[in-house]
């Protein structure tokens, strides 16, 4: 009865996973799909972009190099919607691998990282 039993189970086990490394099938990997969080929520605001954000980079970046966002096309492709740490306009602008432009507490890098968490900059 054992024999029957344990049979059983392994031939369900070997069948039911369809695939030859049956232990990895159904793993969740919970960083597979990260851009998917923020699909359908949009993209910070051009509007603030142009406003506020845009401003303050043409100021301090033209002092010493071209501004690294001349537009908001551009700005979009050096963010991660979300995470300004992960983004390098924001690490730029704070000193992570550049000298420091502001300091994270400066009204322009508050204003920065809030754009690229998609928050309100009236």
């Amino acid at each position: 009865m054992m024999r029957i039993l344990f049979s059983l189970i392994l031939l369900s086990l070997v069948l039911g996973c369809g695939t030859d490394d049956f232990l990895s099938r159904g793993e969740f990997d919970p960083f597979s799909k990260v851009d998917d969080i923020f699909q359908g929520v949009g993209k910070p605001s051009r509007t603030d972009f142009e406003n506020v954000v845009l401003p303050s980079l043409n100021n301090d970046c033209n002092m010493c190099h071209d501004n690294p966002a001349p537009d908001y096309e551009t700005a979009l492709t050096v963010i991660e919607i979300g995470s300004p740490l992960k983004s390098v306009l924001y690490k730029t602008a704070i000193g992570i691998g550049h000298r420091k432009a502001w300091s994270p507490d400066r009204p322009e890098a508050e204003a920065l990282a809030k754009w690229i968490l998609l928050e309100d900059l009236d």
